[in-house]
């Protein structure tokens, strides 16, 4: 068993297993009403393990670039919709709505996060792209980002449960009714670590710098798959 962690270049190691995090490892960052800087993430539960024992065995982590779920389902557009349906089935009757805005933030986003070493850094610059975006505009806004298609491709029920089990947090966001709004971008591709097994975080809160603060676990660098997205209150005009 690994869990997901990144690490900075270096030559390919052979493990005997590795486990992309997805959801676990990435983070949320919540905005109270607000027109200026976001405040602290109110999820920081980065020391939870991951408890799940199924993952094959992976020698080549850069090798782990699938983009079809175990569904048969391509990761893009219609597994984002199931994804959305499945999450939608846990709010209480309240769908979450697709927002272009939203959307091109989440872009923004992926753009900021995966620029140079920024990835290290969890949540980096989000306060500047989200007073850019929208400091004009008083509302509740989260950001969550995962990987699900590593080390291997998930269903969309598949990584809901996932997420669910292993990264309260993030449910917790995506499941409130104090968001109404959500956008997203899924179509790029970033460095993200894989951490060999009971090492490494689940779930993160911003500004955590993760090639240092978990720099004794044994990771190792890959490129995969993104999924931002950006949750609201509003659907900003």
């Amino acid at each position: 068993m690994v869990v997901l962690l990144l690490v900075l270049g270096g030559a390919a190691a052979s493990y005997p297993a590795w486990s992309q995090l997805a959801g676990q490892i990435s983070s949320s960052a919540m905005l109270q009403p607000s027109t200026t800087s976001p405040a602290s993430s109110s999820n920081s539960t980065d020391q939870a393990v991951s408890q799940n024992t199924t993952e094959p065995n992976v020698t080549s982590p850069e090798a782990v670039t699938a983009t079809q779920s175990a569904s048969g389902v391509p990761f893009g557009s219609d597994w984002m919709s199931q994804f959305v349906n499945v999450v939608d089935g846990y709010r209480g009757g309240e769908p979450l709505t697709e927002c272009a805005r939203l959307d091109s933030f989440a872009m923004t986003r992926f753009e900021t996060m995966t620029n140079g070493s920024n990835w290290e850094i969890t949540h980096y610059g989000y306060a500047q792209d989200e007073g850019r975006a929208f400091g004009g505009v008083p509302a509740l806004y989260a950001e969550d980002y995962f990987y699900p298609n590593e080390p291997y491709p998930r269903t969309p029920e598949g990584f809901a449960t996932l997420v669910m089990t292993t990264a309260p947090g993030h449910w917790s966001d995506l499941t409130s009714s104090g968001f109404k709004y959500y956008g997203a971008y899924y179509t790029g591709q970033g460095p993200l670590l894989l951490y060999q097994s009971n090492c490494g975080p689940l779930e993160l809160g911003a500004g955590v710098n993760v090639t240092a603060q978990f720099s004794g676990c044994p990771s190792h660098k890959v490129i995969g798959t993104w999924l931002v997205m950006e949750l609201s209150s509003v659907c900003p005009s």
